[in-house]
């Protein structure tokens, strides 16, 4: 039997720890146009996980770009380990990643324009999330004036409750000739939410004064910023986009099946693969 001596004492518990004096890096946001079209009915904005749906509106062109620039933070430069101090692998990995990381301060984030009257920006996933939050500031300061209908965003969310599309309760009373294919979709209950840059522009635009937005929840399975989305949740959503987007009805069929043909091709993909 192992008798610990009396002078081993637990910590107390009103000890703190000293909080580290290192500032968070704070990027800076410049958004840079070309071109900007005479009129701008809708501004879609979705995370890198569903961009599967503006890559079916061919023809769509980059009139412009977000940049999230990181200020110059100086890293240790990995050095050449004495021969007398202990070597740890572990310590040594990080530090170099940290280096290569460093070189690399500047996220280009394209800004496209996918019909004569409607942009997308398609972000990708920031471990920072206070990124999502920065980008969605610096968007609706520069197009909040400028969007005439509605902006809309696209978030997964693993949606337990049998439904392959909700939408959000937001402010969109303003919006002109609502879909009937969007009144159809029913509104998102707790506990469900969403994260990401749909998170942060409902945020943001439900401060923002006579702004009109309105909030789809496509279903997704796995960790945020790498779900996997439901096909039929894809289509239903685009069955909507294209109502509000398109007016034109062959243009619209042709986007739907560019979608459909999307979607068969990337489930032909994966369906192969197996959990273990």
């Amino acid at each position: 039997m192992l008798i610990k001596p009396w002078n081993d004492q637990p910590t107390p518990r009103h000890t703190l720890e000293e909080e580290s004096e290192s500032t968070p890096v704070i990027p800076e946001i410049a958004i840079d146009l070309q071109s900007i079209p005479d009129q701008i009915e809708y501004l879609l904005v979705l995370p890198k996980s569903i961009d599967i749906i503006p890559k079916a509106f061919f023809g769509s062109a980059e009139i412009g770009s977000v940049s999230v620039i990181l200020p110059d933070v100086e890293t240790p430069t990995p050095t050449k380990i004495d021969s007398d101090s202990e070597y740890d692998e572990d310590e040594q990995l990080y530090k170099a990643i940290d280096h290569r990381k460093s070189k690399d301060q500047s996220t280009h984030i394209p800004i496209l324009q996918l019909t004569s009257t409607t942009l997308c920006v398609v972000t990708p996933n920031f471990k920072n999330v206070i990124i999502n939050n920065l980008v969605a500031r610096k968007l609706v300061s520069e197009f909040q004036g400028k969007v005439s209908r509605s902006w809309i965003t696209l978030s997964p969310c693993s949606l337990n409750n049998g439904q392959t599309l909700n939408k959000l309760d937001v402010f969109n009373n303003g919006i002109r000739e609502l879909p009937e294919s969007y009144n159809f979709v029913p509104y998102l209950k707790p506990p469900h939410f969403i994260t990401g840059i749909g998170a942060s522009f409902n945020s943001v635009l439900n401060i923002t004064e006579n702004a009109r937005f309105v909030s789809l929840v496509l279903n997704a399975d796995g960790q945020p910023g790498y779900e996997k989305l439901d096909n039929d949740s894809l289509v239903d959503a685009a069955y909507v986009l294209v109502d509000f987007l398109i007016k034109d009805q062959s243009a619209k069929e042709e986007v739907l099946g560019n979608i459909s043909k999307s979607v068969r091709k990337f489930t032909s993909y994966s369906g192969g693969g197996m959990y273990l």
